[in-house]
């Protein structure tokens, strides 16, 4: 016979692994995993992420990070107020964890946008400038996700002046993150009721287009 277990015991198990493992450590693999079974059965060209603001969220973001890595084209659908820096996870520690795998990989990916712009691989270089800008808007990172944009813009027109003369601003500005985040500590901004109806009928709406029979919230 099987055993079933409780969702609250569900809950203190997945919290034990958290604080055991580092909530980080198990989005990036539970990220790696995903990316690999994608890219293992289905070969996709083009792939959306609907993305939530908690754990599950991550490991999605983590997974288009191996997708991009691999020539995929990968946009992510966010259901959160980034914009006005408001997130509908409850967990402060997840937003947290979100931030650090973006900082974590500031490094490598910048030098992947200077190696494209160097070798004039206009295919991989608005492949990677698109996944930033994604990835940049999430946080919050508005001024970057627009400087991403119009470099995606300029590589799908395959304009290499403008992207010569617009490249170093986006490193620069986007290099100066890992600094401006070290001492940023994150505090969890509330919504108020007219807010919390708004995304509560986005999650409805974003459920009624994908195979799920309910919404945990």
């Amino acid at each position: 016979m099987m055993d079933a277990l409780t969702s609250d015991e569900i809950r203190r198990i997945d919290n034990i692994t958290c604080n055991s493992i580092g909530s980080i450590n198990l989005m990036e693999d539970a990220g790696q995993k995903m990316a690999s079974i994608i890219l293992r059965y289905y070969k996709p060209k083009n792939v959306l992420l609907l993305v939530g603001s908690g754990g599950n969220g991550g490991d999605s973001l983590v997974c288009g990070r191996y997708l991009l890595n691999e020539g995929i084209k990968t946009s992510a659908y966010i259901i959160s107020d980034v914009k006005n820096n408001k997130s509908l996870t409850s967990n402060d520690d997840e937003r947290q964890a979100l931030i650090k795998i973006f900082v974590s990989t500031i490094d490598e990916s910048a030098k992947k946008l200077e190696e494209y712009r160097s070798t004039s691989d206009i295919k991989n270089y608005t492949i990677k400038v698109h996944g930033l800008k994604s990835t940049a808007r999430l946080i919050g990172e508005m001024s970057i996700s627009s400087k991403a944009e119009a470099l995606e813009k300029a590589g799908n027109e395959n304009d290499w002046d403008y992207i010569k003369s617009h490249h170093k601003e986006l490193i620069r500005e986007y290099l100066s993150l890992e600094n401006s985040y070290k001492e940023v500590k994150e505090t969890k901004k509330k919504l108020d009721a007219g807010e919390l109806k708004d995304a509560i009928y986005s999650i409805i709406e974003m459920a009624s287009v994908c195979d799920y029979t309910s919404t945990e919230m």
